[in-house]
This record gives C-alpha cells, structure tokens and sequence, in this order.
C-alpha cells in the first residue's frame, strides 16, 4: 500500500549532484532555507562518508589484500566518494565543526531535514516514539528528505514485546527505511538509498526499488513478512500521530 498524502516540494537536485563542492559554494553567503539546507547536506552527507581524499589511491595494489571480493563494491564507493565529495574535502570545507554550525543554521532557518538531523536518538518504544509532538511534526511534515534522517537514524528503537528481538537489528532498519519510501523517500533503483545499499553494504541487484531488492536478494519470505508488519505498526503509529496533530490544529483555528 502507499501513501495518500502528498509529498511537499523539497529542495531539488541534491540527490543527484555530481560535485556537492558546487552546492556548498553556490549557498555560501546565502541565509534563506532552502540554501542552507543544501549546504548542511552537503556537509552532512560527506562527513557521513567518512572518507579522505587520498584514502582509494592504492585500492589497485593494496585492495585485493584488504577487501577481497569486496573490492568492486569498494572501488564503486570510492568513485562516488570522490566524484560527490573530492573536491570539497581537499578544500576543507568538510569539517566537524563546520558541518555541526551549518545544520545548526538550517535548523534555525526552518530546515525539517535539519531538525531531523538533530531529533535525539534515545531508546523509545514506537508507540511513545510517535507521540512525541516534536517527532510528530517532522513526519507530518512529509519532508522526504527529513524522513530518510529519521529511517536512518531509528533502527535502534524498540518496536512492540512481539517483535522486541528485532531492536538494533537489520531487520528493524529495514522496517523503518520501507515506512520513510512510503512517505516520499526516494526508494528507486536510482535513488539515494538503493546506491548507499550497495555501496556500504554490498546490497546490489537489479530491482525497481527497495522493497523489491529486500525480496529479491536480503531477506527470506518470513523476514520480509516480519519486517512488513513491523513497518506497518510505524505507519500507523505516525499517522494516527498526524490525524492528532491535524484535528488540534483545526480546533485552535
């Protein structure tokens, strides 16, 4: 089943950028939202990388050594990496420091995918997790690019004493990362988290999208059928969430 509600305009072309140098040096001096929020994911994504600039030189020579069969999947990260983060790195424009301040700055411009960034992580059951109001407002958001953050960062939640063994495992990111493609996230073969699945983990296949490669080359048919009723009870969980939200808005007006 898929999401009713529409997905808001979000900024566009980040997800495809060749160089994130050019958006960080295109947002530079620039204080509305949407600028420093390309900025801060720029940043953002090339901290997460947590590569340097020079770390692929000797993949050809050191590389069968160190990563074995691994070594085409490295050496497609480390193309991307330089491709997307190179330049800016070698520029130093990539560091902590600098990537904290300007998350900072989006989330105080109105970023939703700032203020997902920074939504703290503790343990929380589902239930608990979704009636946080501040949770609330970042999913009924619709903000793709917010709800991607919070997938990524939730895995670790508790979902229900049924499924308590699922906590912390792959199969409870998995649940989050399908309940973030069915409010906007870009879960096809060309988007960001089907590249990212191949690139950090090894998961590559030719499958139209996300749930599509979950079936056909990660999962069993039970871990599948597990990880579904589990992405289920977060999707009602978050829109039971936001019809609460909706319906005290309406009444304050």
């Amino acid at each position: 089943a898929t999401s009713a509600v529409p997905t808001p305009p979000h900024a566009s072309g980040y997800e495809h950028a060749d160089n994130l140098l050019a958006i960080v040096q295109a947002a530079e001096g620039k204080t509305d939202r949407v600028s420093l929020e390309l900025r801060a994911r720029a940043l953002h994504e090339c901290r997460t990388l947590g590569a340097t600039p020079n770390e692929f030189d000797d993949l050809d020579t050191k590389g069968p050594q160190l990563y074995g069969d691994k070594l085409p999947t490295v050496k497609n990260f480390a193309a991307t990496y330089l491709k997307r983060c190179g330049d800016l790195a070698r520029m130093g424009k990539a560091d902590p420091a600098q990537t904290d301040a300007a998350i900072a700055e989006a989330a105080k411009a109105g970023s939703v995918w700032a203020k997902a960034v920074l939504f703290p992580k503790e343990s929380m059951a589902i239930p608990a997790l979704t009636a946080d109001a501040n949770f609330g407002k970042l999913f009924a958001s619709r903000d793709p690019a917010a709800i991607g953050i919070i997938a990524e960062q939730m895995e670790h939640q508790r979902t229900d004493s049924k499924f308590s063994d699922l906590a912390g495992s792959p199969l409870a990111t998995y649940a989050w990362q399908l309940a973030s493609c069915e409010f906007g996230r870009d879960c096809t073969s060309s988007g960001q988290l089907m590249r990212d699945a191949c690139l950090f983990d090894g998961l590559c296949g030719t499958a139209a999208d996300f749930h599509g490669l979950l079936k056909d080359s990660v999962l069993s048919a039970d871990q599948l059928e597990r990880v579904e009723i589990v992405e289920q009870s977060i999707l009602d969980a978050i829109r039971k969430q936001h019809s609460r939200s909706s319906t005290r808005a309406s009444g304050a007006k």
